[in-house]
């Protein structure tokens, strides 16, 4: 394995920490834009449950493959690729949006978005042990999201603003633009470490997937802790899924809010999550960091049942914000853990396993909580969320803090 000796360490965490900032950018907008615009012209909480899970299937069944290719090939081409496609789509499913024929496109464009999503992150988790050193991940993990939080806010806050001047194709192009943007970042990413592996094993390896499937599958039945770290770190996204669902319908129905509120809302969020980071650097520095691998979903918890009482648009916003602090820590920890703990060559293939759990699970609770949805007041769905997540929180104390002693 040959190694190259990066002068300044920064840069990598600048240029990455830029890509992400711009992505997420183009996120905010499209996802605020998309799921208000699919809500108010079905008027179903059910309907959107079914098209953000509609890609469950065939993610869960290409996870695997993509783990393994994000370990043979080069991860900086994987995610640069990825960005390239899905500006691809977003142009195509602009062009029917002007032919005012969307529908059926968007759920097409979601299937393979996410497909696309699914490998720039599984890819994105090699890249950052391929360019940043070890000591520095939790600092780049807490920059990061900074980083990529800050430009989803940005996105949310703008997306009403956008809608109501240039409509909802002025949503696509900016997400359009900013994978391309995204990309162009990410090529200037130098690696710390390279390996000829890549290129040897890609050879000789070419179709033995499976061979590397299982090989990946073993390194987790083997390190207990690592196990446990992937396992509790899934319910994480899990929760921003089901706050992504709930909240478009909350704000609608039971506040009676607008497009605008929803922004301002999910903006609160994402500066909770700034926040949030900001002091997983204060705990970092005290090197109490992994407390929150059980305090962030009790916090969490917390946050969910007040908001689940909230009477104005204005509350929702304040309490959303400390949803956004306690939840932050929970991703920059989890992630942090896996990237320490975990061997270089199966990162990839590690990550695609939470992944994969991921998936199923979200397209089941996102497809039941839909259900739900249509027979029970959205309070009480999040006082059943608050639930779940305080017993996540209680679990992962007992695994965490009196088992391993982390």
């Amino acid at each position: 394995m040959n190694k190259i000796v990066v002068n300044n360490q920064m840069s990598n965490i600048t240029l990455i920490s830029l890509s992400r900032f711009i992505s997420y950018f183009g996120d905010g907008v499209f996802f605020i834009g998309v799921n208000w615009f699919i809500y108010n012209e079905s008027g179903s909480i059910l309907f959107l449950s079914l098209f953000q899970a509609i890609s469950g299937i065939p993610i869960i069944l290409s996870i695997p493959f993509i783990g393994v290719l994000a370990d043979r090939f080069s991860r900086k081409k994987l995610v640069i690729s990825a960005d390239i496609l899905r500006c691809f789509i977003i142009v195509l499913l602009i062009v029917c949006v002007n032919f005012n024929y969307y529908i059926i496109p968007l759920f097409i464009a979601k299937v393979l978005l996410s497909l696309l999503e699914t490998t720039y992150f599984i890819s994105f988790s090699g890249l950052v042990v391929d360019s940043i050193k070890k000591d520095n991940l939790v600092s780049f993990n807490s920059t990061s999201t900074i980083a990529y939080q800050f430009g989803y806010l940005l996105g949310s806050a703008s997306a009403g603003f956008i809608i109501s001047i240039v409509g909802n194709v002025g949503v696509l192009v900016v997400d359009a633009i900013s994978f391309i943007l995204s990309a162009f970042s990410i090529m200037f990413v130098k690696r710390i470490v390279t390996t000829n592996e890549y290129h040897s094993i890609e050879k000789k390896d070419k179709i033995k997937y499976f061979t590397n499937i299982v090989e990946g599958l073993r390194i987790i039945r083997l390190n207990k802790v690592l196990r446990s770290i992937v396992i509790f770190s899934i319910p994480g996204p899990l929760l921003i899924s089901l706050i992504n669902l709930l909240e478009p319908a909350f704000i609608s129905n039971i506040l009676k809010g607008t497009a605008t509120s929803l922004g301002f809302v999910d903006t609160a969020l994402g500066i909770g999550t700034i926040f949030g980071a900001l002091f997983i650097g204060i705990l970092k520095k005290a090197k109490k960091e992994n407390i929150y691998l059980w305090l962030g979903y009790i916090l969490v918890s917390l946050g969910f049942v007040v908001f689940a009482t909230v009477p104005t648009v204005l509350l929702a916003i304040v309490v959303n914000f400390f949803i956004g602090v306690f939840h932050s820590g929970i991703g920059i920890i989890y992630n942090s853990n896996i990237q320490y703990r975990c061997d270089k060559e199966y990162i990839g293939r590690i990550t695609s396993f939470k992944r994969i759990i991921q998936n199923i699970l979200a397209t089941l609770i996102l497809i039941v909580f839909g259900g739900i949805g249509s027979l029970l007041n959205y309070r009480y769905l999040f006082v059943i969320l608050s639930i779940m997540t305080l017993l996540t929180g209680l679990f992962c104390y007992f695994i965490f803090r009196k088992k391993y002693k982390l």
